[in-house]
């Protein structure tokens, strides 16, 4: 039988937790606003499909050799995650006007470096969903149920950003540095 709390618990905590996804949505949202922030999030959606697509494909083979690639994974990672808190760190002056060209290409092609997205794809495809499955349709299904969920978090942390944005704009500074401090935490976690 499935394990559907467990599986939806095991969703919720890896996919909406902050990582570079649900915080490059909260400040898109800050500042672009929902409507134009989407776009980052459609392109996030069609990049996460992909890769969990493919760690479908491929789990088994990853899986085997997640030591040889771990230590690479986290080490790109880290770098990722630390020149984005950099960038953070050193934005000032965001007035909200950034027509976000380029924002869905940016979301997707993101999915191809984001080493959290790799490492939830495969740690929930092996854990929930190949011990359960194992027609076509049902863990083609099920591997998009995993993006899809992370897509809607991605959303709802973007609302929370467009919302917030008035008072985050006040204090920019202040919210610069809460984001970068939360990506160098993402950064540790990972290279621990």
């Amino acid at each position: 039988m499935f394990p559907t709390v467990d599986f939806f618990l095991y969703c919720f905590v890896s996919l909406a937790t902050p990582g570079p996804n649900t915080l490059m949505s909260l400040e898109n949202g800050r500042r672009k606003g929902f409507c134009r922030g989407i776009r980052l999030n459609l392109g996030m959606l069609c990049g996460l499909t992909i890769v969990t697509l493919l760690c479908l494909a491929f789990s088994k083979t990853l899986f085997d050799r997640l030591p040889l690639f771990q230590p690479i994974m986290k080490l790109v990672g880290t770098i990722y995650m630390l020149y984005q808190a950099w960038k953070c760190l050193n934005r000032h002056g965001v007035d909200g006007k950034d027509p976000g060209k380029g924002d869905f290409l940016r979301g997707l092609t993101m999915q191809f470096i984001n080493p959290k997205v790799f490492l939830c794809a495969v740690s929930i495809i092996s854990n929930y969903i190949l011990p359960h499955f194992s027609s076509a349709p049902a863990l083609a299904g099920m591997t998009l149920l995993i993006a899809v969920q992370a897509f809607l978090y991605g959303v709802l942390w973007l609302g929370c950003g467009a919302a917030l944005s008035r008072f985050l704009s006040k204090h920019e500074t202040g919210a610069n540095r809460v984001m970068a401090l939360l990506l160098v935490y993402c950064a540790w976690k990972i290279a621990r």
